[in-house]
């Protein structure tokens, strides 16, 4: 599949909130004749990971998860689907695979937006902040000159130092420049320096979009981020867009859907799901989208059979830097 019909199919059916990762360039895409499509896929070990849902006509999915598993069953290999919303979950259910709720999903209401009110209290205080320390509101056009890059991508790097959590492998936060297919950069800078930066990314069809990277400063001004939360969402209000996703965070209650797993599986999850901050930040993360009052969709995985040892490993070398052994350094 070329560039050209890779744009033309997200432009037309590209409308979930994940759309947009399945334009990772080191995926692959699975396509069906006689149907316009396309399934994006990591081949890890054993197992085609399916990334988000099919971009298809919503009457073709059916077929494309059909085809897929027909697809991998001729390799010899499992195939499972990561990152789908509810509306997939009947044509999953039919077709065999079972389902638990992997992530949550924040979708910010961009229209009605406002920082009045009790509830909104915190975002306007941080905001007041920014805004009392001369913060400059930004959007760069990603024709980016070498000291613009260079000083976010040293942002970047040191924000995740900072955190402690390794970029997934894959998919989600990444910092690549530019962005053919559509990318927005904003930036809070102060009369010294960058402070921090937000990265959206489009949601093809629907006109949305997509908050993919919020790094900023260990020492930032304070209120960096509120500011550039709500200076971004009024731009976007602006512009007539009507939600734009804040980002997902992982369901610590997944290890308790998942049915039909070994016993080594089901103790290494409830291991990773004790220790789970220490590799994803899940309570800061969803007590600052949280602050923003956002709805929450579900994202489900989805498989078929039992869950071994043999898909554990998989998945886990799909989305861990360093595979298997990555994870297990997080948790020394």
């Amino acid at each position: 599949m070329d560039e050209q019909q890779l744009h033309e199919l997200l432009m037309e059916y590209g409308d979930f909130s994940l759309s947009y990762t399945t334009l990772d360039e080191r995926l692959e895409r699975f396509t069906m004749d006689g149907v316009e499509g396309y399934i994006a896929y990591k081949v890890s070990g054993k197992t085609l990971i399916a990334v988000a849902q099919p971009v298809c006509d919503p009457k073709d999915i059916y077929a494309m998860v059909c085809g897929f598993r027909e697809f991998g069953q001729k390799q010899k290999k499992r195939t499972v689907f990561f990152g789908t919303g509810e509306a997939q979950q009947e044509i999953m259910r039919n077709t065999g695979y079972n389902s638990a709720k992997a992530a949550i999903d924040s979708a910010l209401g961009v229209k009605n937006f406002t920082t009045s009110g009790n509830k909104m209290e915190n975002v306007r205080r941080g905001y007041k902040k920014g805004v009392k320390a001369g913060l400059e509101f930004i959007e760069h056009d990603l024709t980016f000159n070498g000291n613009v890059k260079s000083e976010c991508e040293q942002i970047y790097d040191k924000w995740l130092t900072a955190k402690d959590t390794p970029a997934i492998e894959f998919i989600f936060g990444h910092l690549d420049w530019p962005h053919k297919w559509g990318k927005r950069c904003f930036l809070a800078r102060s009369a010294e320096r960058i402070e921090g930066f937000l990265v959206y990314e489009t949601v093809p069809a629907s006109g949305r979009w997509y908050l993919d990277l919020s790094p900023s400063r260990s020492d930032a001004v304070q209120g960096t981020m509120d500011f550039l939360m709500v200076e971004s969402i009024e731009q976007f209000k602006k512009e007539g867009v009507d939600v734009i996703y804040t980002g997902m965070v992982p369901n610590m209650g997944f290890a308790d859907e998942v049915e039909d797993v070994t016993l080594p599986v089901k103790r290494a999850l409830d291991h990773i799901v004790a220790n789970f901050d220490r590799y994803y930040p899940v309570s800061s993360e969803k007590f600052f989208k949280n602050k923003y009052r956002p709805l929450w969709e579900p994202l489900y995985f989805h498989w078929q059979g039992q869950i071994g040892t043999t898909l554990a490993v998989d998945m886990y070398r799909a989305f861990q830097p360093g595979g298997l052994k990555g994870v297990l350094n997080l948790f020394k």
